[in-house]
């Protein structure tokens, strides 16, 4: 019966080797995300199309106003949305009562994302529509073994060579969510808007407003989600990026 029970020898050489063969996997796994993001990719979406009329040369007015609700400072995106649309001929006016078209933005999100699917999912409903915030997922991995002792070593080196490899190589997503009104000024007459809002006064109270007004702007609204993605990427590095995705996105709408 002795003979049947493997020796500590013997346990202690097994789990090394399950040991070594996981830490294998996780280097590779690292290398691979290290490949497959090595290069830095920024896309844009859109929740709805804005098609607008072609305007003469002369009408090529517009006023640009961009804004945050958060704490950083969004100044780049404003002087990258400016120099866009003079590249494309248009010129800015600070007075409105000058503006043919008003560009308005506004910065609901920028930070790091979980990842390109949980940041795509903030288009969801489109202008104005709440930005859900995914949770956090984990992968858990475990093996059996004779010896418990040996068993948490080698899970604490394999724990540690992952978090190693994790902080070295880690595939990283920003994402920087706007939501975008263009109004352009109707030249045939007033246009009548019309306004609701649902208010809850309380638990069992529930106000509904309907406010009716005149106005000289036709408006069209979409969200733009950006993304950039790429390997130890850092936010200072992805900011700029994002800021230029959704100035040529915001401009190529007035073309």
């Amino acid at each position: 019966m002795e003979l049947l029970k493997k020796s500590p020898i013997k346990k202690t050489l097994s789990t090394l080797m399950v040991s070594a063969a996981i830490m294998s996997l996780t280097s590779c796994a690292a290398m691979s995300t290290a490949i497959k993001h090595r290069n830095l990719k920024v896309t844009s979406k859109t929740s709805e199309s804005i098609f607008l009329d072609p305007v003469a040369d002369k009408d090529k007015t517009v006023y640009v106003q961009v804004k945050s609700t958060l704490s950083d400072d969004f100044d780049g995106l404003k002087e990258m949305l400016v120099t866009n649309l003079e590249h494309n001929g248009w010129h800015i006016v600070n007075d409105l009562g000058k503006a043919n078209d008003m560009i308005q933005v506004n910065v609901l999100q920028a930070g790091q994302a979980k990842n390109e699917a949980s940041a795509w999912a903030t288009l969801t409903g489109g202008f104005g529509s709440n930005i859900l915030a995914g949770g956090l997922a984990g992968l858990a991995v475990g093996y059996g073994t004779d010896s418990v002792g040996a068993g948490m070593v080698a899970g604490g080196l394999v724990s540690g060579v992952s978090w190693l490899a994790n902080q070295l190589v880690e595939d990283v997503t920003y994402s920087m969510v706007t939501d975008v009104q263009v109004s352009v000024r109707s030249k045939d007459g007033q246009v009548t808007q019309t306004t609701q809002a649902n208010l809850n006064q309380g638990s069992q109270t529930h106000v509904k407003q309907t406010y009716n007004q005149k106005s000289d702007w036709v408006r069209y609204r979409t969200r733009i989600v950006s993304v950039a993605d790429q390997v130890n990427l850092k936010f200072k590095e992805a900011k700029p990026e994002l800021q230029a995705q959704v100035a040529k996105q915001v401009s190529g709408i007035l073309g």
